[in-house]
């Protein structure tokens, strides 16, 4: 018999993402981002882009976080939002990438 209590994986992994997004946020004030940087962009005006992202993180971790408040989180549900959560941000820097390349390319034909 132990006094430690069982922890599951999900409650875990759940712990860990609001554990990374509040030292995330965190960061952000400490270095003195202004809030308004994350949904303008570079000219100034309020990029579509941005807020849809953020929408889509708070309703998809809404999601996760009712699911697995109800036993209802499957691993795959888990694994795909981790995806997500992950694969976001390096897709934008792909496609910015792929965006700058094909300017410079078509930049030098002309």
């Amino acid at each position: 018999m132990t006094c430690l209590p069982t922890l599951s994986l999900r409650a875990v992994a759940i712990g860990l993402i609001v554990v990374t997004a509040t030292w995330w946020l965190w960061s952000l004030y400490r270095r003195g981002v202004d809030p308004s940087d994350l949904i303008v962009g570079a000219d100034g005006k309020a990029s579509w882009s941005k807020i849809t992202a953020i929408g889509a993180f708070l309703v998809i971790s809404w999601a996760v976080i009712v699911a697995a408040v109800s036993g209802h989180l499957s691993d795959g549900l888990l694994l795909g939002y981790a995806a997500v959560y992950s694969g976001t941000p390096v897709a934008f820097q792909v496609v910015n990438a792929w965006s700058s390349r094909s300017n410079v390319q078509q930049g030098g034909q002309q």
